[in-house]
């Protein structure tokens, strides 16, 4: 019987405090950013993070409207959280070999790392260079990290072990956002532990803020390929990195010029092919640019979309699609109401303790940075993950039974009886 036909008990009073204090620290850990880029940007008038340096062009009514509608837009996250979590689940996972687990992690490495040495593909602050881009882009490493770091949550050391070979795997390459997962995904596994050590995790986010501008300035090294500069003084983008809030202001700022340089992300409903974009190619959808948001602000300031690309959040992307229409805007919102729905109702029918944490978690990170391509392409690993586990567990299995045959076979007569 598959346990979406099963009658599970619903969440305990003590789980439901447990998983009420994760969801509610997720959500503080985004709005306390956005709060501190208010303050920080109104004492200073200048924006910061992508938009360091900046005027803001924009008035403090317009200023403050904004900050209340990320902070209601996070509230609305916390609210879906809360209803998300109070999914009854099963108990034990299905993946339970933490040998596949970890063969698949370290397979995702591997294939990272072919197309990082041969191709060139991967390093953050790099180009693309090659069509087969999508294999990497597909790797489940992600997926399978959770998946392990679950399987092994009664295993401190061995949990710690492979979370440092994967912190030192990203920094490699640049990139520094295997942090907030690691963080949140320890926040989700010992929630019930750290809901009574509160402290431990304001602790915890102070030695974070302190070690943020070592951590940010091996990112630069790797990136830019220059000597380690230790600049304490990066801290004050902290905040500006967990919130779009300062491309809020940027936006509101440019709103006429930005929209009159892209006409064509609305006028040919570019968006809603927008999540394919990240492994379908652009003339397959018919379509002459793949220039996202992202991208097209970093265009717009004279940089290279190809390098990098600018965090709008959520709440952004909506205040500038009804700056484009209120069509616009009801479409949008539309499709983002049926990923909301899609989540929960597949999360409700699989029922599995995983699904329902890893779909809050890529729902949190897609409020964070309104990315719609990035959100369907770590959607879409999950599906992989499970094949690949589904694969690897078969043919085990098979040998498994193959050796046992061969063993009885081989064995001398009324050994086996």
């Amino acid at each position: 019987m598959t346990a979406h036909r099963l009658r599970l008990p619903s969440p305990t009073p003590a789980q439901r405090r447990g998983r009420s204090f994760f969801i509610t620290t997720y959500c503080v850990l985004f709005a306390l950013p956005t709060f501190a880029c208010y303050l920080i940007i109104d004492s200073i008038g200048l924006n910061i993070g992508d938009f360091i340096g900046s005027p803001v062009e924009t008035s403090q009514g317009q200023a403050l409207a904004g900050l209340i509608m990320f902070l209601i837009v996070y509230a609305g996250f916390h609210r879906f959280g809360q209803t998300m979590l109070n999914i009854p689940t099963v108990t034990s996972s299905p993946f339970k070999r933490n040998g596949l687990l970890l063969a698949i992690l370290i397979g995702c490495v591997a294939v990272d790392l072919f197309f990082y040495f041969v191709f060139e593909f991967g390093r953050a602050g790099t180009e693309t260079a090659t069509s087969l881009s999508f294999i990497s882009v597909l790797m489940p490493k992600d997926v399978a990290l959770v998946l392990l770091l679950q399987a092994n949550a009664h295993r401190p050391k061995r949990a710690l072990l492979v979370m440092a070979g994967f912190t030192a795997f990203g920094l490699s390459l640049g990139w520094t956002g295997q942090f907030f997962t690691l963080f949140i995904t320890s926040l989700y596994l010992f929630r019930d532990r750290l809901r009574k050590r509160k402290l431990l995790v304001a602790a915890i986010v102070v030695a974070g803020i302190a070690v943020f501008p070592a951590i940010f300035s091996i990112k630069l090294a790797v990136r830019q390929g220059t000597d380690f500069e230790y600049d304490v003084l990066s801290v004050v983008n902290l905040p500006a990195r967990l919130t779009g809030y300062p491309a809020l202001i940027y936006v509101q700022g440019e709103r006429t010029n930005l929209l009159a340089s892209y006409p064509d992300y609305f006028d040919n409903f570019h968006y809603i092919a927008e999540p394919l974009l990240a492994i379908v190619p652009k003339s397959i959808l018919g379509l002459q640019s793949n220039i996202t948001l992202e991208k097209a602000i970093v265009e717009y300031k004279g940089g290279n979309p190809e390098l990098t690309q600018f965090i709008w959040g959520l709440p952004t992307k909506l205040w500038f699609y009804w700056q484009a229409s209120p069509l616009h805007f009801a479409l949008f919102c539309l499709e983002n109401g049926l990923l909301f729905w899609a989540a929960y109702a597949w999360a409700r029918r699989r029922r599995d303790e995983f699904l329902v944490f890893y779909l809050l978690y890529q729902m949190g990170s897609y409020i964070w940075s309104g990315d719609l391509s990035t959100l369907f392409v770590s959607l879409i690993r999950i599906p992989v993950c499970f094949m690949f586990y589904s694969v690897l567990d078969a043919t085990f299995a098979r040998r498994r039974q193959h050796a046992g045959k061969s063993a009885r076979i081989a064995a001398p007569k009324g050994v086996t009886e």
